[in-house]
């Protein structure tokens, strides 16, 4: 099990990453002024309603290590007791629901879309195993974006978060028969296929043999 440190107020274990993020803003021309409207626009809106959010995905990492790229979707992380408000922030901006155009899981993630820039309100893993809490919220740093200092989820719990993805995609492939080398054919020293377990070790996936 995956230990956290509840009630440090501001433990990192990158050092200097409150100039880490000044230092590595977006350049101007990375995201254009219309897209930038648009993330102003939450993030004004969230600040005026106190909703608590933090940045994360792509553009959090950008922040974090200046290897900057467009993806025109914002990830912002929420408590799950306010991602009603978070959604409402995003209702009262112009953005609407993504799932009209590419269903989603909404068990855990809430899209919206507003000329072609997608924000993603996220309250929990996608294995739905382990909800956002106040420490991804209050651990990270900040960054100036679009012109508004805003929160970033901490480098830590970003890896926590690809950990997980990149589990679920092995699961997949597994699943799909679709790993390729010797794991595609079983041809490891057991003469089986390893097993998946998810960053918390909470599920274990073992194939079946032949599969």
């Amino acid at each position: 099990m995956r230990q956290r440190g509840k009630g440090v107020k501001h433990a990192r274990s990158m050092s200097d990453a409150k100039n880490v993020t000044f230092l590595n803003r977006p350049p101007p021309e990375l995201v254009p002024e219309q897209q930038c409207e648009v993330y102003r626009a939450v993030f004004q809106r969230a600040f005026d309603r106190q909703v608590h959010f933090a940045v994360g995905g792509a553009f959090a990492l950008a922040f974090y290590t200046g290897l900057w790229r467009n993806t025109k979707d914002l990830d912002l992380y929420v408590l799950p007791e306010d991602r009603e408000r978070m959604i409402s922030v995003l209702t009262d901006t112009g953005l609407t629901d993504y799932y009209g155009e590419a269903a989603y899981d909404r068990r855990w993630i809430y899209r919206g879309v507003r000329d072609g820039n997608l924000v993603d309100v996220i309250w929990a893993m996608a294995n739905q195993r382990a909800p956002v809490d106040s420490v991804w919220l209050d651990h990270g740093s900040e960054g100036d974006f679009c012109g508004l200092r805003v929160p970033l989820i901490a480098p830590e719990e970003m890896v926590w978060v690809n950990l997980s993805r990149t589990r679920r995609a092995q699961k997949t492939r597994l699943l799909k028969g679709r790993v390729p080398g010797p794991l595609a054919s079983g041809q490891v020293s057991n003469g089986t296929y390893p097993a998946c377990t998810d960053p918390q070790g909470q599920h274990q996936y073992n194939p079946p043999a032949g599969a």
